[in-house]
């Protein structure tokens, strides 16, 4: 069985790092800063204590560039689930929920090396990636892990598989009461894990002794802020090729000092009128401007993905008219955004 892991392992184990700077959409009133992470403003400190609020209604299908995340309809709960950080012999550990990970730092990345439940202790003879520094969008990197370990102090237990780390995203974050989060990096994993329990019999557990679990991450970062702002989390279970299982969860800690300092979406008044006519599929903008302005549409869903754009280099006094079809678009809530010279607002509508 041994050898099957190291097999595994060898053919399994790439290790990668590459930067594609991918221009999907650049609109000046998107324009966004290069988010960098970093060893000196993003690795975890001993002796920290985040503070996690549970949210509910993130949304996190969009990628690219230019993403509107509108996360202004989110429920911000009360309960609080905080992760704290503590110094270990090898390099430091995390604590949350009562379980414990624990962390190495080698060259500029980041390993997890051990991990300890209420049911299951594991030891990773080829430690899981976290994170490399620095990583900002585009960059990504994928590595193999195996460990070994113990399920109830009787049992044992394997973890083999992949996990893969890309900065797939940046954009901006709509927050309620009408705020914007600029110039923020989405980084998103996906860990395939192959699971075996040896010893026990298939008939006194739930599920087969031989599982994998796919686990999906994605954490929202800005600058200034050492942990990712938002996090959302999904894991699915498979045995025997069929799906057993799946959980998903999702997080807040995003300081209220930059709530309160984040820049209002409607910063200031448009120098310009406009007026928005929805007929069945079709939304028509018409604007009118009391100053030379360069006016910019955008369409996206509620979701942050653009659909449509269009740009207008308008005089004083002067008239425009700018249709949208959205013949096809699936049925569901949009955001229309209006862009003069840097001002920005936006109306919702809803597509049947």
């Amino acid at each position: 069985m041994q050898n099957i892991y190291l097999d595994y392992i060898n053919m399994a184990d790439k290790f990668f790092k590459c930067t594609a700077f991918i221009v999907m959409l650049l609109l000046p009133f998107l324009a966004i800063a290069q988010v960098t992470l970093s060893q000196e403003s993003n690795k975890p400190i001993v002796g920290d204590k985040v503070e996690r609020h549970k949210v509910t209604g993130l949304c996190c299908d969009a990628q690219g560039d230019g993403v509107l995340w509108d996360f202004s309809c989110c429920d911000f709960l009360e309960d609080t689930f905080p992760i704290s950080f503590f110094s270990d012999s090898l390099g430091f550990g995390s604590s949350e929920k009562g379980n414990q990970d624990f962390y190495i730092l080698s060259g500029d990345s980041i390993l997890k090396r051990a991990s300890r439940s209420r049911l299951e202790t594991m030891n990773y003879q080829k430690p899981q990636i976290v994170m490399t520094y620095p990583f900002c969008y585009g960059d990504s990197i994928s590595s193999a892990f195996y460990g070994k370990g113990k399920f109830c102090d009787l049992y044992q237990l394997s973890h083999f598989g992949i996990k893969t780390i890309i900065a797939d995203a940046r954009g901006c974050i709509l927050l309620p009461n009408n705020k914007i989060l600029r110039d923020v990096l989405r980084i998103h994993s996906v860990t395939s894990n192959n699971i075996l329990l040896e010893g026990m019999d298939s008939n006194l557990v739930d599920t087969a002794t031989a599982k994998q679990e796919v686990t999906e991450e994605y954490s929202w970062y800005i600058e200034g802020c050492r942990y990712p702002v938002f996090e959302y989390q999904i894991s699915t279970s498979y045995g025997n090729g069929l799906q057993v299982g799946s959980q998903s969860e999702s997080y807040c800690s995003l300081p209220s000092t930059f709530i309160e300092n984040a820049a209002p979406l409607d910063e200031a008044i448009l120098p310009v009128d406009y007026q928005i006519l929805q007929k069945g599929n079709f939304v028509q903008v018409s604007c009118s401007t009391s100053m030379d302005a360069t006016i910019r549409l955008l369409i996206a869903s509620t979701m942050g993905v653009i659909y449509q754009s269009k740009a207008y280099s308008c005089k004083t006094g002067e008239n425009y008219t700018a249709i949208f079809d959205c013949t096809g678009y699936p049925s569901g809530g949009y955001i229309l955004y209006v862009s003069v010279n840097g001002i920005v607002k936006n109306e919702k509508f809803q597509l049947k």
